[in-house]
């Protein structure tokens, strides 16, 4: 790895470490390398369902003309299941952080307000099993797909 590259690895270490202080109702936090982590196949699916041409449908959507709170709510109700799991989410392209979350609400809330969008996924390392959230023009999208 060249100077440069570790620079930038500890920067984005670093600033992980500081977006994580925000985010609410979350605990057990572990930063993990995302070299260390085999992310190959996660960040495929997380690909093939972002993409412009996917063949995955969305279990379920909702209008983003709903109020906030609603749509915290609707979020809240579609990760109903992932509360006291071990989870991943990448937070930048060198680190993964493995976190329980307690309260869903205050997670996707302190999301919302440190990402600035709705955009999330989530991976539930014991059931191989992927939940994102992709926020469209008028519409959130919610996905549940087995990795």
């Amino acid at each position: 790895m060249t100077k440069n590259e570790e620079l930038k690895k500890k920067v984005a270490l670093h600033k992980a470490k500081a977006f994580l202080r925000k985010i609410n109702g979350i605990s057990d936090v572990e930063v993990i390398d995302s070299e260390v982590l085999d992310s190959e196949v996660y960040r495929a699916k997380q690909k093939e369902i972002f993409s412009y041409d996917s063949d995955f449908e969305p279990k379920s959507d909702f209008s983003l003309d709903n109020s906030n709170n609603a749509i915290v709510q609707w979020q809240s109700d579609c990760l109903k299941c992932i509360a006291g799991k071990s989870l991943f989410f990448e937070v930048n392209d060198f680190y993964f952080v493995r976190l329980i979350v307690s309260d869903v609400c205050g997670f996707l809330k302190s999301l919302y307000l440190e990402n600035g969008n709705r955009d999330l996924v989530l991976f539930i390392e014991s059931s191989s099993q992927m939940f994102a959230f992709n926020e469209g023009e008028y519409v959130i999208y919610f996905y549940d797909e087995l990795i």
